[in-house]
């Protein structure tokens, strides 16, 4: 299902995911019952119809709060929130998110804090309250820069280039922007090292 879905084959995907599901739901899976939820939901999600994978994230929701998966109830929350950003009801995504963010901060998982704050910050961006998404941006931002997470630095770079443009510090915003490079340079390059290495293992 993974494969199929990272080679945008939705429908083939969707097909795994469906019978992982029924395999799970026949043993009594609970977790993996929620986690095949989640996958479907993801591939609603990708096909834009985000009403239906509302639906199916919070069908997984009740389950992960059931089992007191407070980490997968964390994931899927922010899948919700984003869900709610992409039909552009930031309100409604800023509940979500807090949420997300509350359970992460009592897990003490500083990766999950420091997306959950990236979230906040973009959706209030998006409401235009600056000061607000500043205090988060940032909050992320420090965050990921302790655990190392070159991915979230990368990201936090972007969003807060976004929030300086949108308020006219464009100075800031080109010193972001070149941050945001250097650090998805090095990613890509790490990416790259990845792949020829695994070349030489595969000519090996």
């Amino acid at each position: 299902g993974h494969i199929y879905q990272n080679q945008a084959d939705y429908p083939k995907a969707l097909e795994q995911y469906l019978k992982s599901l029924k395999i799970k739901e026949e043993i009594g899976d609970k977790f993996g019952i929620a986690q095949s939820i989640n996958n479907i939901a993801c591939i609603h999600a990708l096909r834009g119809n985000y009403p239906k994978a509302l639906e199916q994230y919070f069908i997984s929701l009740k389950i992960e709060e059931e089992l007191g998966d407070k980490k997968g109830s964390s994931n899927t929350l922010t899948n919700i929130g984003s869900m709610y950003g992409g039909m552009g009801d930031y309100v409604k995504a800023l509940e979500q998110d807090f949420k997300a963010l509350k359970i992460n901060e009592e897990i003490g998982d500083k990766e999950g804090i420091a997306f959950s704050s990236n979230n906040i910050g973009m959706a209030n961006l998006e409401l235009k309250k600056f000061r607000e998404a500043d205090k988060y941006l940032n909050k992320a931002l420090s965050l990921s820069k302790q655990t190392g997470n070159k991915n979230e630095i990368k990201v936090s770079y972007l969003s807060l280039t976004e929030l300086d443009s949108a308020t006219g510090d464009y100075k800031q915003a080109f010193q972001n922007y070149k941050l945001f490079v250097v650090y998805r340079d090095s990613l890509l390059n790490e990416e790259n090292i990845k792949k020829t290495v695994q070349l030489q293992m595969q000519y090996d």
